[in-house]
Order: C-alpha cells, then sequence, then structure tokens
C-alpha cells in the first residue's frame, strides 16, 4: 500500500504543482505574511488553522521535511501582545476552553501528518537505527540529563519532565532533521532563504511595537515596553541575531547579494534597537566576522569591502556627530551598562550547588533553587543559570558538564575540519546560539533550537559530502582524528 502511495503522488500533477510551490523562494514569504498579519490581529488561532493546513498538506505529499521548515520558523512570532500569557497583559486567552481545543486539534493534525510523512516516506527507523558522527556524544549528554540531581537534595522525579524537554530540542530535534532533510547546498540555500525572511518578519514586528507601544519617548528608548505576544526584548535579540549568519550567506552566495547584505545590516540596527545587551555584544561580534568572512570569500569582495568602510565610516561620523543624540537616545542601555544583573551571583549560586553535588548535580528542580532563585522549588518551569555551562554542571554535575563540553567540542570539529564557505555560516549559526546561552537561558528555550538542530544536520551532511571526495590519505587521516 505504501508504494502505491509514493506512486499516486510521485505521478500526480497536482501533487507535483504543490511540491514546486514549496520549492519557490516565496513560501516562505507566505507564511511570514500571515505570521505578521496574526502578529498585528486578535485572531491567531485562525491563521494558525491556516499554516497548519497547508504544513499538513506539504508535509504528507513532500519526500522530505524541507516544506516544514518555513512555518516551523516562523509560527512562534504570531501571538499578538493582546494576548499576551506574560506582562504586560497576562492575558487569559490561551486559558480559554475553546482555544485550548483548538491547539490540540492543530497540534494533533500536524502529529498526524508527520507520522503518515514518516511512514510513506521513511527517516523515523533510522533516527533510532543509523549512527550519526554525534551518536557518542549525545548518548551520554541524554544520560547525564535524565540522571540530574540523582542523590541530591530533595530529588523529585518531575527533575526528568525538565530533562526530557532538553533532550527532545538539542537530540530529538537533531536526529531527525538529520535523516529528514536532503542534505546539500540546495537544502542550505531553503534554510538561509527562510531565515531571510524570518528576519524580515521580526524587523516588521519591532517596528509595529515601536509604532504601538510608544517605545519612544522623549528621544529615549523605553526598554520596558519593547514586548511582544511571544516573549519579551532579550528573546526578539537572541533569535534576530540567529538570523545573521544566513543572511550574510546570502550575501555571499547570491548575484544581487547586496540586497541581503543592506538587511544584515538593517537586522543589526534592530538588533540594537531591541536593548538586549547579550544580542547587542554577540551580535556585534558575529557581524564583524561574517563581515570579514565576506571581504575574503565569496561573491562581490571587492564591494563588501567598500561597504565594510562605509559602515565603519558612517559609525564613526555618527558617534563625533551625533554623540549627544544617541547618548539620550540608548540612555536605558547606557545606565545599565553590561553589568550582570545579577548573572554573578546565580553563576557563583550554581557553582555552590555543583560543589554540593558534584557528580550529578543538584538538579533542575532542587531544593537548593529555592535559596538561589527564590522560586517554588518543584515547578514545571525551573530557575536557570543564565549560562549554559554553569547549567549543567549545576543541574546535572561533572556527568552533564563534561557531556556537554564533549558534545560542544564535536560540534566544533565537525565544522572546522576541512571547513567549506557553507559550513562556516552554519557553524556561525551554532555559534550565535552557544554564545548567547552564556549570558541568557537560550540554549533551554525549544524554539531557538529547531534552528541550531537544522544548521547541525546540515553541518554534519555537507561535512560527510566534504569527507566524501578528499583523497584516500586525507580521510584515513580525518577518520583517525573524528574517532579520537
Amino acid at each position: 500500500m505504501r508504494e502505491q502511495c509514493r506512486a499516486f503522488f510521485d505521478r500526480n500533477t497536482g501533487v507535483g504543482w504543490i511540491r514546486r510551490l514549496t520549492e519557490s523562494p516565496l513560501y516562505p514569504a507566505f507564511f511570514c505574511l500571515l505570521v505578521f498579519m496574526s502578529f498585528c490581529s486578535k485572531v491567531e488561532v485562525v491563521f494558525a488553522t491556516v499554516m497548519i493546513a497547508v504544513g499538513a498538506v506539504t508535509l504528507v505529499v513532500a519526500r522530505d521535511l524541507k516544506p516544514l521548515i518555513p512555518p516551523l520558523f516562523s509560527a512562534y512570532f504570531l501571538v499578538p501582545l493582546v494576548h499576551a500569557p506574560q506582562r504586560p497583559t497576562y492575558s487569559i486567552y490561551y486559558t480559554s476552553p475553546t482555544v485550548r481545543v483548538c491547539i490540540v486539534v492543530l497540534m494533533a493534525t500536524l502529529i498526524v501528518a508527520l507520522i503518515i510523512h514518516f511512514w510513506l516516506w521513511g527517516g523515523f527507523v533510522e533516527m533510532f537505527t543509523r549512527k550519526t558522527r554525534m551518536t557518542w556524544f549525545i548518548l551520554p549528554l541524554a544520560v547525564a540529563l535524565l540522571l540530574n540531581g540523582l542523590f541530591a537534595e530533595g530529588y523529585a522525579p518531575i527533575n526528568i519532565g525538565f530533562s526530557l524537554v532538553t533532550i527532545f530540542s538539542w537530540i530529538i530535534l537533531y536526529l531527525i532533521f538529520m535523516f529528514g532533510l536532503p542534505h546539500g547546498k540546495e537544502t542550505v540555500r531553503y534554510v538561509a532563504n527562510t531565515c531571510q525572511w524570518v528576519a524580515i518578519l521580526l524587523i516588521l514586528e519591532l517596528l509595529y511595537v515601536y509604532i504601538t507601544q510608544d517605545v519612544l519617548e522623549d528621544g529615549t528608548i523605553m526598554e520596558a515596553r519593547i514586548l511582544f505576544g511571544w516573549g519579551i526584548n532579550n528573546n526578539f535579540g537572541a533569535i534576530l541575531t540567529v538570523m545573521l549568519p544566513p543572511l550574510f550567506y546570502l550575501a555571499g552566495t547570491r548575484r544581487n547579494g547586496w540586497i541581503q547584505f543592506l538587511l544584515a545590516v538593517a537586522a543589526y540596527a534592530a538588533i540594537v534597537a531591541s536593548l538586549c545587551r547579550a544580542a547587542i555584544l554577540v551580535g556585534t561580534v558575529v557581524f564583524g566576522v561574517c563581515l570579514i568572512a565576506l571581504c575574503v570569500s565569496g561573491n562581490n569582495r571587492g564591494l563588501y569591502r567598500v561597504a565594510t568602510l562605509s559602515v565603519f565610516f558612517f559609525l564613526c561620523v555618527s558617534a563625533i556627530f551625533l554623540r549627544d543624540e544617541l547618548a539620550e537616545l540608548f540612555s536605558s542601555l547606557v545606565t545599565k551598562g553590561f553589568s550582570g544583573e545579577g548573572r554573578l551571583e546565580l553563576w557563583k549560586g550554581g557553582f555552590r550547588i555543583f560543589i554540593e553535588n558534584p557528580i550529578f548535580g543538584g538538579g533542575f528542580n532542587s531544593v537548593s533553587y529555592y535559596d538561589l532563585f527564590h522560586s517554588f522549588a518543584g515547578g514545571a518551569m525551573p530557575g536557570l543559570c543564565h549560562n549554559t555551562v554553569i547549567e549543567l554542571f549545576c543541574a546535572a554535575g561533572a556527568f552533564g558538564g563534561i557531556s556537554y563540553l564533549a558534545y560542544r567540542a564535536r560540534t566544533a570539529q565537525l565544522v572546522v575540519s576541512h571547513m567549506t564557505f557553507d559550513r562556516f555560516f552554519l557553524g556561525m549559526i551554532l555559534f550565535t546560539l552557544t554564545a548567547i546561552g552564556l549570558l541568557d537561558n537560550v540554549m533551554f528555550n525549544v524554539y531557538p533550537m529547531f534552528f541550531g538542530s537544522v544548521a547541525l544536520a546540515l553541518i554534519e551532511g555537507d561535512y560527510n559530502e566534504t569527507l566524501s571526495h578528499l583523497p584516500v590519505k586525507e580521510k584515513k587521516k580525518l577518520w583517525k582524528f573524528s574517532r579520537a
């Protein structure tokens, strides 16, 4: 029956048209447009229904998971501020039985479509039967996460709950995309193009917030008013920073890449305007590194060298002649500076918990967290240290911390060994997430890891492709290094 269904879809002209549609550069723009319309309205369930319906149909008829990328990357941003479950509105919209039923039905539809896709086109069994180059690094990490807080004071089974969420976002998503996405330049460009439209979507949402929430007051940006239905300015800044490497990748590979270059400059300006200090700090590094990469490789190198000098000249002139105006505009940022805002105390407290529970840590929901975070121990969402490394040592002990560092070292090795242009920019996505994770909790939020998981899967695919074209002698050297 499965072969008959495959044959039917392959020869059906309507299915062929749908498949060609999903390959269009404007396919992601359709979803981003729906999301922006939802963000500006009060009926996001309607727009979500359209997105799920289109996504489910394309998921069933497509041979791979590429058509899932645009709705997956953009759907998170559809919640309007009026329905925000957190500040400033604290809306009860999502506690409504009708809305909850709609959400359950939509999620069930997507899951059924995913199951049908795996049954028709395969990939699910391979996730658990085939080894990848990350297998021996994700297994210890998964075990360490599951054992977090073992033997610590007040250990409770709920510790496993949050670790399962983390395993899903760090490991299961990676495996899904590893065996569900085709590997190669076309997929990398497809993902980068989707990120381009997501960046445009985020910039438009920030402009909408600035206009509707009166963010500018007497020439000063009011940080407390930069809020979205789906998060705060820190969430915005982190995600938009992740979009920088794909934008620079398109700038370096497209003939008219200057458009993406200007979009990257606009995205960086939006990051600064968000007043997210972690994003500004990491985004400045990422912007600079990617800019240098464009000046030494890729298309239009001469153009980008001139553009780089122009941007630098513009910033210098602005700093000299508009110093007072800029200081007033960003007075909130200047006043705060880059102080830790309690992070140092959290890091010291996390280290103390690690010393008290050195092997398996204090657990994500340990009693020790009550004193550290002044929150109820045992909640579904634990307090976090705003630093991924410290958090892993704190919650999962040396077992978890060392497993995470080994996992990160392996991903870095996959990026730098015989590095290609594509793999460099994919690696910069992981670098961005990891760097922001040293100052915030982005690595423990599921949504940003969609981008990280796709990037890691494509990095491994490009690594395997590069390895297949190396001389035998070079392969042996690389294999020895990989096994070590």
